[in-house]
């Protein structure tokens, strides 16, 4: 019995990847867009290169959150949010390893 390989290890994290948590993932990406334009912000989430410009982003984004109507969104819903922002940085950040 052989020792598994990185992609081998990649390729069974993949396989028990749940649909909904790439849609959960897409739509809070979508949200992130959204406050970047309304805040004049060109740089992407992953592309912050520093803990300090990301967590200062972070803070700025979750301040800002509310929904589309301009309620506020249900704290499980917050926190739905930064797991899902978590799990992208993990694998798509700049910052090696980033852990918000």
């Amino acid at each position: 019995m052989s020792i598994p390989t990185h992609e081998e290890i990649y390729r069974l994290q993949q396989l028990s990847r749940v649909k909904n948590t790439d849609k959960c993932t897409s739509k809070w990406l979508r949200v992130v867009d959204r406050f970047n334009k309304e805040a004049n912000m060109t740089k992407k989430i992953n592309q912050y290169d520093t803990c300090n410009e990301l967590e200062d982003f972070l803070c700025k984004f979750i301040t800002w959150l509310k929904k589309l109507n301009g309620e506020e969104y249900k704290a499980e819903s917050i926190y739905n949010c930064y797991a899902s922002l978590a799990r992208y940085l993990k694998e798509e950040s700049v910052i090696k390893p980033c852990k918000i």
